[in-house]
């Protein structure tokens, strides 16, 4: 087992004085990183992560009640769309909803686990929108450049758990 230590720095000084700061969290007892830079095409979604119960059974699937961390981080100088595939039904058998924001140029999408973290209201009840507190998992993470082709780096640490 190792620990995976995080730091995040920002330097920012404005009229000669110092507003940035930094913050370091401590991950332990991860037994699984994956690390790799994935090119994405702007004719398809790719998806960059999976996340599953059974992750032996799915190639290329990372623990999803395992997952302590998930970064990914657009190494292109365009825009990406990111999208969470979301499992309401927590069955693992496919995604329900999702949704997507714009990934800026160099930047960065930091997330702890995809187990019971996500929660999307779009009011199709009619009845307003509401706070949610029952979160549901996150099983793909895909990337659509704004045209042509991305490069993105994803990195997950945690541990194996089935």
């Amino acid at each position: 087992m190792a620990d995976l230590t995080v730091t995040l720095t920002e330097s920012f000084t404005l009229n000669g004085r110092e507003h940035g700061g930094s913050k370091a969290v401590n991950i332990g007892a991860c037994t699984e990183v994956m690390k790799r830079t994935v090119t994405c095409k702007s004719s398809a979604d790719t998806i960059v992560a999976f996340f599953d119960d059974t992750p032996a059974d799915t190639a290329s699937a990372v623990d999803i009640q395992g997952t302590k961390y998930f970064r990914l981080t657009n190494l292109d100088a365009q825009y990406v769309t990111v999208s969470l595939w979301i499992d309401i039904a927590e069955d693992s058998s496919a995604e329900d909803t999702m949704c997507s924001f714009k990934l800026a140029p160099n930047q960065s999408w930091i997330f702890g686990t995809m187990h019971d973290s996500f929660a999307v209201d779009d009011d199709t009840d009619g009845g307003g929108l509401a706070v949610l507190t029952d979160f549901d998992d996150i099983i793909k993470v895909s990337v659509k450049p704004s045209s042509g082709t991305a490069l993105v780096e994803v990195f997950t640490a945690g541990t194996r758990t089935s």
